[in-house]
């Protein structure tokens, strides 16, 4: 087992981990972002109809916070306190479906606010959908991260080249971490630390392969080639080149190698090489296409939230009510 290892794995691996990181930041903002939103939306809520039988209330999950607003109604149950007695206790009732006009008849009492209320159901709508795309974003981020590349003790990864040797992950670069961050996000950033050196590994690794086949007289007309990174994407992939007509091969087979006419003999040398590329172009499948799917899912959220943003601070007001309620705050 290697220890130690520093190179240009490491240091490529830093630029993956920096949009990594860059990315997580993003959503984080993002989800505190709709967090104010709900916050504000509901204040606007109790400051516009303070004694309601209709309320907004919010639906809450261990370690996100509000994550959805839900319309309710006040009710009043009898419950026995511990000393034995019967009291009066006002709780919401959560009313199931969409949003009924006939509720602000029945539980509001409030038939002339009845576009206010609609307006608010609007708002709602708006937050907990772009609530919905953070929360699977950070899903994702969890599957992404710390379910592919678990954090165990020491921190290893496969080489594609020897599948008996395992390189040592450096340790994380502290001076990448985003500042104020909860602890669960960095957890996920030190999995994706081993992804972005996977990745960074296993391009270092390539270059090593199409040198080794550069150099061997046994392989000549063919060669490696590293595909280059598309636009935001950091997946690659890795193909056969015939040096006389610049085809490309995504895979040698040996009836490849009849019809290129290559020299016998060669086969269990270039089939060699071949396993290691098919490990290589894995590693490559595996880590890049995590990096690219969390930079997706991130990208929607903030567009989501953007718009789930935009879509609540607008009110629409009938004229008549415009002045009664220009002093109302409105969510930002």
């Amino acid at each position: 087992m290697a220890s130690g290892f520093e190179g240009a794995a490491e240091c490529q691996a830093r630029f993956y981990f920096s949009d990594l990181a860059s990315w997580v930041k993003d959503l984080h903002s993002a989800h505190l972002s709709i967090t104010s939103a709900f916050s504000s939306l509901l204040k606007e809520y109790e400051t516009v109809f303070p004694s309601s039988g209709l309320q907004l209330y919010p639906r809450n999950r261990p370690l996100h916070g509000p994550t959805a607003l839900y319309w309710g109604e006040i009710v009043t149950l009898r419950v026995r306190s511990r000393l034995g007695r019967l009291e009066s206790k006002k709780v919401v009732r959560h009313l199931t479906g969409g949003f009924q006009v006939g509720w602000v008849f029945t539980l509001a009492k409030r038939s002339d606010m009845s576009s206010r209320f609609l307006d608010f159901d609007r708002r709602r709508l708006a937050l907990n959908l772009a609530s919905r795309s953070v929360l699977s974003a950070l899903n994702h981020l969890r599957t992404a991260t710390t379910r592919r590349f678990p954090p165990t003790f020491p921190l290893t990864v496969p080489s594609g080249l020897d599948p008996d040797l395992r390189r040592q992950v450096p340790e994380m670069p502290a001076d990448l971490l985003p500042i104020g961050l909860p602890s669960r996000l960095i957890q996920f950033l030190r999995s994706g630390w081993i992804s972005a050196f996977s990745l960074a590994l296993a391009e270092e690794e390539c270059c090593e392969l199409a040198l080794e086949i550069a150099e061997n007289p046994s392989a000549k007309g063919l060669k490696l080639d590293l595909s280059d990174r598309k636009k935001k994407s950091v997946r690659r992939h890795v193909r056969w080149v015939n040096t006389r007509t610049g085809e490309l091969f995504s895979k040698l087979t040996y009836r490849l190698m009849r019809t290129l006419h290559l020299p016998e003999g060669i086969g269990p040398v270039v089939s060699l090489k071949e396993r290691k590329r098919r490990r290589l172009e894995k590693a490559f499948a595996f880590s890049g296409e995590s990096l690219d799917s969390i930079r997706r899912k991130c990208e929607a959220a903030q567009i989501a939230v953007s718009s789930g943003l935009a879509e609540a601070k607008v009110i629409l007001l009938p004229a008549g009510l415009q002045k009664e309620s220009s002093s109302l705050p409105v969510a930002s």
